[in-house]
């Protein structure tokens, strides 16, 4: 408000001024062991976009923060398939493909599909549940990346989870839904991530949002057994997955009831129909369990009054009920009538150990039962009679698969496969009796999803680099943006080098990178080393490659075979360059690496030149299950290397995919000669970021690359492994014990970053402060404008006077002695102005003219930006905010009166300058 209502004029006692300006630095205070507090992440409730919050504010790779399904989502590709289903009531039929990696379903119009392979092209969706488009939207329940961890995200009738918020590995995580198609052309789906089932009726003429759903609530709930996977089961809810196996499938048996395979609860459920046609949500008979309330974790066994991930079910001609038991490695057969908790009468078919069955269908000619079961890398399909007499064996998928098998209306068999396939395969009966392999839908090209250059792959060994003022990123390309501050979300690279075209992945792909001072950018190429010089444009060539290197003294070492290198580390000048490689547990130094005879001075890890042995050969490694702990001058599997701002080298002892000894080594600059005459071998880390966690901070070190701020402040992300999924912040990480440098009450991370990650490989800050972290297996790096720029709360004492009526200097809330301002001491009571925006600068008096005031250290305003911004005022004791009043370019602000305090939220398109707020207030009446 510019002008402030009569009535309130008359009334107000004194104003207070503050003039607001953008943030001052402030110095952290320093960390000590006992003064460590560890942040609790919760969810993200701060808005995106504004400097100095632990919160991302811009990412590459994705197109909003809630996707991570790798490459770009479209549609005629997939991510993950596990289970297609047709509707037979056209010809040839209209399929239903579970694309789980990307929480969808693809409707797909076999007439459409078979023509568009006659011309070479892709089966492209007609249809898409779960997503508002096909093109680019891939989240489970709109939210993949876990925003408001820890409670998961509401699903709706709109939404589908075919791959947990919570997984660590996008291109191994999936799901397998046996989904059935009933004679009215409805469709049921089992909601794998979600723990229910879903109806959608006529999809094809109504529309894709569900119309029912069982195991849940409502259509927003969706844990496991509706509390979690630590809830009891009971007649109403599912749980298609938990510790001990998954699965889902369901079928309608002749009566129309709804029969539920519950893998996660290892049970089958009935639901049934009552004479209006209506399903039950209660389900009124369970097999698999001995009641309806017991399942879950561990409630497995290999009686045949029991289950353990049963993953879908099917009647025969005479209504015998056939259940894919899993994990027993059998097909249960129960002989109706049925009851609750009542044993199997047989088993059918014939499964290895550890190759159970997938799936079962029936044969679309009435011969008997197909099923699906993994056959080491692939996948093996067979007919069996219903005498249990083997029929057919159709060609193997030469990928895994699961999930509902389909049959056209030429009975034709439709399979999806994933891994390297990421299909949908068809397979037509010859007259012979045998199968042909003959149509796949989505490929070429294979594999997940589609390369384009705006959508990273999801590559294991990554890189992140900023200098010159480009962005570098590493998914096995080598990517450039340019001009990153000016970076919108999810845009494509402005240029590539080391490869013909911004989509081809080059073999060996680039790795970590680095840049130095001089605008060089070191990336590591698996046997080779390469050095550019910044700014590049597309194509540039390399000003170095290094291959293999001389020893000081005699010997070489060379980066082929198993002397892959994957972690490197230059020194701001280039003068030295540290080299990790993982397979010979070494770390070395090279000396001149840009001259002509460059010299491996230092190794790390071995005692001489030619030791290749994890923590010499004196140590097992943990994940072996050794109590030992390896010493500080051993490595085992070394993995990414960073020097900080003093010149302290980090060695993260520790590598994929859970390798090495699960913590991270600091060697002070002061242990490294600058120029010895003989090879240094194994000094002994002069820090220890334990394996062992303690109450305190309870994972291990399992660490990947840190990343230094000018401060020296560190930032680090973890394997999931470790049990970690946020980025850690440690203060100061060269403070050590001097009596022991392996003491975990010094290696305590400070605070965290607020968004949960999958594999946060690679990170680096810019010149500016600017933070950026590669999530590798999510397929994006996130960018945190100075994060830790600014405080995020500022606290003014002052004191205030009442005598006269209207805004005279004595009446202004006032702090004293200031050089011709006289202290008031009538009141003298404090005050407390509270601002809630971390960007912003010092608070202090200004008693030039008396007012709270905001700028640099030299009394200077700075920029406030754009955003939203809230100043919330807290008056003396006995007094209350009432009013306000505020000067200065903005959209929009409210106010809001918080008991005697108040506050002012305003909105910010364009940086005001200088904004002016008065408060003002009363005394309390007595």
């Amino acid at each position: 408000m510019d002008t402030l209502p009569r009535r309130w004029r008359a009334a107000l006692h004194f104003p207070v001024l503050l003039v607001l300006c953008a943030a001052c630095d402030s110095k952290t205070p320093a960390h000590t062991p006992e003064a460590s507090t560890r942040q609790t992440a919760q969810a993200l409730t701060l808005t995106r976009g504004l400097p100095g919050d632990l919160i991302a504010d811009m990412q590459v790779g994705k197109r909003d923060f809630v996707e991570i399904s790798p490459r770009e989502i479209v549609p005629d590709k997939v991510s993950a398939p596990g289970g297609v289903v047709v509707d037979r009531s056209v010809s040839p039929g209209r399929a239903y493909v579970w694309d789980s990696g990307n929480s969808r379903i693809l409707g797909i119009d076999l007439a459409a599909c078979y023509a568009a392979r006659q011309s070479n092209q892709r089966c492209t969706a007609a249809l898409v549940f779960g997503q508002p488009s096909a093109s680019d939207h891939g989240a489970c329940n709109r939210d993949s990346s876990f925003q408001s961890w820890p409670q998961r995200p509401p699903s709706s009738a709109s939404t589908l989870c075919g791959m947990p918020e919570s997984t660590h590995t996008t291109l191994e995580d999936k799901s397998f839904a046996n989904m059935l198609v009933d004679g009215q052309g409805n469709l049921y789906v089992p909601d794998m991530g979600n723990h229910r089932v879903l109806k959608f009726i006529q999809p094809w003429a109504t529309d894709t949002v569900a119309d029912e759903v069982w195991g849940q609530p409502d259509f927003a709930s969706n844990l496991c057994n509706t509390g979690g996977s630590n809830t009891a089961p009971t007649a109403s809810s599912l749980c298609f997955s938990s510790i001990s196996g998954s699965g889902g499938g369901v079928r309608l048996d002749a009566q129309g009831n709804l029969w539920v395979a519950d893998g996660g609860n290892n049970r089958v459920l009935r639901f049934p129909v009552d004479a209006n046609g209506q399903i039950s949500k209660t389900a009124d008979l369970v097999l698999g369990q001995p009641n309806l309330t017991t399942g879950g974790d561990w409630s497995h066994d290999s009686a045949m009054n029991r289950m353990h991930a049963p993953q879908t079910i099917a009647f025969d001609p005479n209504g015998r009920l056939y259940v894919a038991d899993l994990h027993n490695s059998r097909i249960l057969v129960f002989q109706p009538p049925f009851t609750s908790g009542m044993a199997a009468t047989a088993t059918f078919g014939s499964f290895a150990q550890d190759q159970g069955p997938m799936s079962v269908e029936l044969d679309p000619d009435g011969r008997g039962l197909w099923a699906t079961n993994h056959y080491v890398w692939d996948t093996q399909i067979r007919l069996w009679s219903w005498t249990g007499t083997l029929l057919a064996e159709p060609p193997r998928l030469t990928q895994h698969g699961g999930g509902a098998i389909g049959f056209d209306a030429q009975k034709r068999m439709l399979l999806t496969s994933y891994v390297y396939g990421q299909d949908v395969e068809r397979l037509t009966p010859q007259a012979n009796g045998s199968y042909l392999k003959d149509l796949n839908f989505f490929t070429p090209p294979g594999s997940y999803n589609l390369t384009t250059a705006r959508r990273l792959e999801h590559s294991a060994w990554v890189g992140v680099a900023v200098t010159q003022n480009q962005l570098f990123v590493s998914d096995g390309r080598l990517l450039f943006w340019n001009d990153p501050a000016t970076l919108t979300q999810g845009e494509a690279p402005d240029g590539y080098v080391g490869a013909s075209s911004a989509t081809e992945i080059p073999s060996p792909g680039f790795g970590q990178l680095k840049a130095d001072a001089s605008g060089r950018v070191w990336a590591t190429k698996t046997h080779e080393i390469r050095v550019y010089q910044a700014p590049l444009t597309t194509g540039a060539s390399s000003l170095k490659t290094i291959s293999s290197v001389n020893v000081l003294g005699g010997g070489s070492i060379s980066f082929a075979d198993d002397g892959e290198v994957y972690g490197l580390a230059p020194t701001p000048e280039g003068g030295y360059l540290w080299v990790a490689q993982p397979r010979l547990h070494r770390v070395f130094r090279i000396r001149g690496p840009l001259t002509a005879s460059p010299v491996v001075d230092i190794i790390l890890g071995q005692t001489s030149a030619t030791g290749t042995q994890c923590n010499q050969g004196i140590v097992p490694a943990p994940n072996t299950g050794t109590p030992l702990v390896a010493d500080l001058t051993m490595l085992c599997y070394p993995g990414a290397l960073s020097l900080d701002r003093q010149g302290n080298l980090y060695v993260s002892d520790h590598f994929l995919e859970a390798e090495g000894n699960w913590r991270m080594l600091m060697f002070r600059q002061e242990l490294f000669p600058s120029a010895p005459t003989a090879v240094l071998y194994a000094p002994a880390a002069s820090k220890e970021f334990p394996r062992d966690s303690t109450p305190e901070f309870p994972h291990a070190h399992m660490t990947f690359e840190p990343a230094f701020d000018s401060s020296n402040r560190m930032v680090v992300g973890f394997n999931p492994y470790s049990g970690e999924r946020f980025v850690q912040v440690y203060d100061d990480p060269t403070l050590v014990n001097p009596s022991n440098p392996r003491d975990p009450a010094y290696a305590r991370p400070t605070s965290q970053l607020a968004d949960f990650y999958g594999w946060a490989v690679g990170a680096t800050f810019d010149a500016e402060d600017n933070l950026y972290v590669y999530d590798a297996n999510r397929g994006r790096v996130m960018i945190y404008f100075t994060p830790f720029a600014a405080p995020a709360t500022f606290n003014v004492t002052g004191a205030v006077g009442v005598s006269g009526s209207d805004m005279l200097d004595g009446n202004r809330l006032t702090r004293g002695p200031c050089p011709g301002t006289p202290f008031i001491t009538a009141a003298g009571l404090g005050s407390t102005i509270h601002v809630t925006q971390p960007e912003l600068g010092e608070a202090r008096w200004n008693c030039d003219e008396p007012a709270f005031y905001f700028g640099d250290y030299l009394g200077q305003p700075m920029p406030l930006g754009t955003g939203t911004r809230t100043f919330t005022f807290t008056p003396p004791a006995g007094y209350q905010c009432v009013w306000y009043a505020a000067y200065g370019t903005r959209d929009n602000e409210s106010f809001d009166v918080l008991g005697d305090a108040c506050s002012v939220t305003v909105e910010l398109s364009q940086d005001p300058g200088d904004l002016f707020l008065w408060y003002f207030v009363l005394p309390k009446s007595p």
